[in-house]
C-alpha cells in the first residue's frame, strides 16, 4: 500500500492546529493510509504533504509533546496511533519504556509506562492513559516474575518489538492466558489518583498469563467512562 498525502489542514478552523494535526493522523491511520509496521512520515515529508515549513511543524510537535499527545524521535516522527503493541526501551536511571499501543488508535493521549522493581524481587509495570477528548481514563497495572523475563530485565533493546517477540526471546513459546472482566468499585488509591468519588464503578479487565501452570504475569486494567480496553495482552493471546 502506498502512502497517501495527509489531508490539508484548515488554518481558519477554531480547532487548535495541533489537535487538527493529531486528529488527522488518527483518521488517516484508522483509514489504513499508512501500511502496517511502516514508519510515519518524517518532518520533511510532512512539510511537503501539508505545505508547511519544517520549522512550523517542529514547533507544532513541541506543543504536541507538551500536551503528551505524541512521541517523536527527530527526524522521524513516531506517532502513537498504531495497531500493534510495540516496546521502545530507554536506558535511564532505571528501566522505563513506552508502549505504543496500536490497538488504541482512537486515543490521542498515551502516557509512559514505568517499569519498577519491587522489594519482593518482582517487577511491576504502571501504565496510565488519560483521554481528555472522551472523558475516560485507563489505569493498567501488570506484575510479572523477574526470572521469567531475564532478557527483558537485563538487556534493554533500542528498536521496537512486539510482546510476542519479547516472550519468545525469553524462551516463553507456549503460554496460557485467562481473561476475566468484572464491574467493581474503583480501588481507593486509584480513585484518589483519578480524582473520582469513592465507590465509583469501573470495569476491571484482568489477564493472567501462565507458563507450565506457573503464573508469570498479571495485568489489571481499570476503566471508567467510555473507552477502549488496554489490549496488549489480548494481542498476545492470539499469537
Amino acid at each position: 500500500m502506498e502512502n497517501k498525502p495527509v489531508k490539508r489542514l484548515d488554518r481558519r478552523s477554531k480547532v487548535p492546529f495541533y489537535l487538527q494535526l493529531a486528529n488527522t493522523f488518527r483518521r488517516e491511520i484508522l483509514d489504513g493510509v499508512y501500511p502496517f509496521k511502516e514508519a510515519l512520515p518524517t518532518l520533511d515529508e510532512l512539510s511537503g504533504q501539508l505545505g508547511l515549513s519544517v520549522e512550523y511543524l517542529q514547533k507544532t510537535f513541541d506543543v504536541l509533546m507538551q500536551e503528551k499527545l505524541v512521541d517523536y524521535d527527530a527526524p522521524v516522527y513516531r506517532c502513537k496511533f498504531k495497531s500493534v503493541p510495540t516496546v521502545i526501551f530507554e536506558k535511564v536511571s532505571d528501566f522505563r519504556f513506552i508502549i505504543e499501543s496500536r490497538g488504541m488508535a482512537y486515543h490521542i493521549v498515551d502516557q509512559p509506562i514505568v517499569l519498577e522493581k519491587r522489594q519482593d524481587g518482582d517487577w511491576i509495570l504502571l501504565h496510565r492513559n488519560y483521554f481528555g477528548d472522551q472523558q475516560c481514563l485507563i489505569h493498567a497495572i501488570a506484575r510479572f516474575k523477574a526470572d521469567a523475563f531475564p532478557r527483558l530485565i537485563h538487556k534493554p533493546i533500542d528498536d521496537t518489538r512486539n510482546f510476542a517477540s519479547i516472550f519468545q526471546e525469553n524462551g516463553i513459546t507456549r503460554f496460557d492466558t485467562l481473561k476475566t472482566i468484572d464491574h467493581i468499585p474503583l480501588p481507593d488509591e486509584l480513585a484518589n489518583e483519578m480524582n473520582q468519588p469513592k465507590n465509583t464503578t469501573c470495569s476491571r479487565t484482568r489477564y493472567e498469563v501462565k507458563q507450565n501452570d506457573q503464573l508469570i504475569l498479571v495485568s489489571d486494567s481499570y476503566i471508567i467512562g467510555f473507552g477502549f480496553r488496554f489490549n496488549f495482552l489480548t494481542k498476545l493471546a492470539k499469537k
